[in-house]
């Protein structure tokens, strides 16, 4: 068994914070700078496996437990879905709001200057990262075939 380091823990301790936070700007300014939902997920989803395989399966697990996880996923599609539903609701398209009119219209460039925009990333993003961990998690659970030690070869003799 493989002792985890003392000093890349505590760094990675540290760190995570301020990874998160950066993933969650990228992810928020999206629709006024480049970024967006997914990569702001991904920056999100890499800090949590960042703490896993740092500090191990058991803390990474009890930092990103299964049932939350699974909730995220739902709960990111759902603020989409919820999002997109506002144009159709006005009687555009799916995903129209900024050419239905829909508050708030902003200024380009601005914050919030892209309509619902805002909530769309934040709904991927947070999609995104409980996908990144939840594919982390399922990698690192698939139970391989244990070799037996005989070759191919040997078998058939």
């Amino acid at each position: 068994m493989i002792k985890n380091s003392l000093i890349v823990g505590y760094i990675t301790r540290k760190m995570m914070p301020f990874v998160i936070m950066f993933g969650a700007s990228v992810m928020l300014h999206g629709a006024s700078s480049p970024g967006g939902g997914f990569q702001g997920g991904v920056i999100i989803g890499s800090a949590y496996i960042l703490y896993a395989v740092s500090l191990g399966y058991g803390p990474g697990r009890r930092l990103a437990p299964r049932g939350v996880v699974e909730f995220l996923k739902s709960f990111g599609l759902y603020i989409f879905m919820i999002s997109g539903m506002i144009g159709i609701l006005g009687g555009y398209t799916f995903l129209a709001n900024k050419v239905a009119g829909i508050p708030p219209m902003g200024l380009p460039g601005a914050f919030l200057g892209g309509g619902t925009l805002f909530w769309i990333n934040i709904g991927i993003g947070i999609t995104v990262a409980s996908v990144i961990v939840t594919i982390f998690y399922a990698f690192l659970e698939y139970d391989l075939p244990i070799d037996s030690g005989t070759n191919v070869s040997e078998e058939g003799e």
